[in-house]
């Protein structure tokens, strides 16, 4: 009796121990959906990335152009407003004419009369401004010296005031004026009948030079006029030349100016139609993250890069970026210095 109780007591305690482990294995092990679920990668090795680190540091802003030289240079001159007609033509049909010299002007008595009123005034007032000063020299008393400064200040204003009246004069006449732009042969020019009493407009041609000077032409906006140097350098096939800049009249209503580069050494035997790059410098990005522009991949208007981190596997960073300068690009956010980024 006491063997049967002891017999079904060691089965109880079996059948419990299998139960406990059968309910162990349900929580413990995944479910067959999990295992379905799961991404299951054999092996994997890691691969070695070629990288640059972000630089911080000083970008020089630069464009390049390309210029060809002609050595028959034809320019074609207008006037900058509409008249009624010319008041004088200082050259005829085969003239020549060096960079400088007038070539006509619209009736403008009245603007040439001015300029003369203002510089007179101007000079007027600079004999009272030294005869101010040189009484203040003699003056006895402290009240008389600021007596005297402040006619001197009074007189030096109103000139500086006559000075911004003289610039906006001249600059008015220019737009009644013709001056050649290059040294040249006069090739055309209207009958002077027409020219004396037609109509002139902006779109007629009045004169056209053909050029003696021969040159590399090339057009520009007129943004990057104010940084043209009026010396430097013209590179052909790997061989610098030294050049001049001589511009060739007005921009244009598109905001185009048309200019041209002469060699300073007349004694070289350019071939006509040679191009060759020119380089000048539109100032300095300073104190600025940047990477190469190869490292950046664009992805719906949006920039990234990939950064390699610590564990040697790359990460994709979305990027603000700024200018491309060259082959660099500025990072405005996003990345830290001496971060390494992926390029390939």
């Amino acid at each position: 009796m006491k063997i049967e109780k002891k017999n079904i007591m060691i089965t109880g305690i079996f059948i419990l121990a299998i139960f406990i482990t059968y309910m162990l294995l349900q929580i413990l092990l995944p479910q067959e959906t999990e295992v379905k679920n799961q991404l299951v990668i054999p092996s994997y090795t890691k691969k070695e990335y070629a990288y640059v680190e972000v630089e911080r540091g000083n970008l020089e802003k630069s464009k390049t152009v390309i210029l060809r030289y002609q050595s028959d240079v034809t320019q074609d001159y207008y006037f900058n407003i509409d008249f009624d007609k010319v008041g004088k033509v200082c050259v005829i049909k085969g003239d020549y004419v060096k960079r400088g010299d007038l070539l006509a002007e619209l009736e403008c008595q009245d603007i040439k009369d001015n300029i003369k009123r203002i510089k007179e005034e101007m000079q007027a007032l600079d004999t009272n401004i030294t005869y101010q000063k040189e009484m203040k020299s003699l003056a006895d008393t402290k009240e008389e010296k600021e007596a005297f400064d402040l006619a001197i200040q009074n007189d030096t204003g109103s000139k500086n005031v006559l000075a911004e009246e003289l610039k906006e004069a001249q600059m008015t006449l220019l737009d009644y004026q013709i001056y050649a732009d290059i040294d040249g042969q006069v090739t055309y020019i209207p009958e002077y009948w027409d020219l004396i009493y037609a109509n002139v407009s902006k779109s007629d041609k009045i004169i056209s030079i053909e050029g003696v000077n021969s040159g590399f032409i090339g057009t520009f906006d007129e943004e990057y006029i104010s940084v043209l140097e009026e010396t430097t350098q013209i590179e052909i096939d790997d061989v610098s030349y030294d050049i001049k800049l001589m511009p060739l009249g007005e921009a244009n209503d598109s905001g185009k100016l048309k200019i041209m580069y002469t060699l300073m050494d007349e004694s070289i035997d350019m071939k006509n139609g040679a191009s060759g790059k020119l380089t000048f410098e539109l100032g300095k990005m300073e104190n600025i993250l940047y990477l190469p522009e190869k490292c950046i991949f664009i992805i719906h208007d949006e920039c990234y890069v990939y950064r390699l981190d610590e564990d040697g596997y790359r990460s994709p960073i979305q990027v603000l970026v700024g200018e491309t300068v060259g082959t660099y690009t500025e990072i405005k956010e996003g990345l830290e210095e001496g971060e390494q980024v992926c390029y390939e």
